[in-house]
């Protein structure tokens, strides 16, 4: 009797063959190998999205600032000319300069 073991890789098939006899020692062997990369896979896809949440937090951390002191100078300054200019800053800033 033969096992056949498919492993899916995203585009790629791996396919293994071999007797039943080996079939103990090769699936515990097997098993601890995809419990490992498994877990490696894991714990790097979790850093990954911790570090993408940290940069995400960073930005609407810096882009809170940057509105919250556009509005503090468009408050202090009395003049309408004044005040238009952050919110102008604003505007290309989140949509981007079209013209």
């Amino acid at each position: 009797m033969i096992i056949h073991l498919f492993l899916y890789t995203g585009i790629y098939r791996i396919h293994y063959v071999f007797p039943l006899s080996l079939s103990v020692s090769l699936c515990l062997s097997i098993s601890v190998c995809l419990s490992v990369c498994l877990s490696i896979s894991l714990s790097l896809c979790l850093s990954l999205s911790i570090s993408l949440s940290f940069s995400f937090s960073a930005v609407s951390v810096s882009l809170s600032l940057f509105i919250s002191l556009s509005l503090s100078f468009s408050r202090k300054c009395g003049q309408k000319q004044c005040g238009e200019l952050p919110v102008t800053t604003i505007k290309y800033f989140i949509h981007g300069y079209s013209g």
